[in-house]
């Protein structure tokens, strides 16, 4: 009988890991704990660090803020906008599933994108490429 029980609350463990929910997790959470630079578009590729620019974190989380409804961010030109912008795609993707809409100035401009920013992050994040 105790063997049963025992192994009747491990199963019940297993069940409730597979049904709970993810931890919560910020954008740039989800970016420290899985995003991956690509080598086409980063000139430090590797393990994702939202430390090595503090100032993005601000900006990634305000996704997160239910409160907040529209994000503006004025900055100069080569500071990790395309990054930010990124890291909550991938976010969005593997986290939290929702529809979304990127529009560039032009089809050549938002076909570069995808093809040479999203595609690549997406192949060398792992938690993406599963997904795809």
């Amino acid at each position: 009988m105790m063997m049963v029980r025992k192994q009747t609350m491990k199963l019940f463990k297993k069940v409730a890991g597979l049904v709970a929910p993810p931890p919560k997790l910020t954008v740039s959470q989800w970016a420290d704990k899985h995003r991956v630079l690509s080598k086409e578009s980063s000139a430090e590729h590797g393990k994702w660090n939202t430390d090595r620019a503090p100032y993005q974190r601000e900006t990634m989380d305000a996704v997160n803020n239910p409160e907040t409804e529209e994000i503006v961010v004025m900055s100069s030109a080569q500071v990790g906008k395309s990054e930010i912008v990124n890291n909550i795609i991938g976010y969005h993707i593997d986290y939290d599933p929702s529809p979304m809409l990127l529009m560039q100035p032009t089809l050549e401009m938002a076909e570069a994108y995808s093809k040479d920013r999203i595609a690549a992050m997406i192949r060398d994040t792992p938690t993406l490429s599963k997904k795809s």
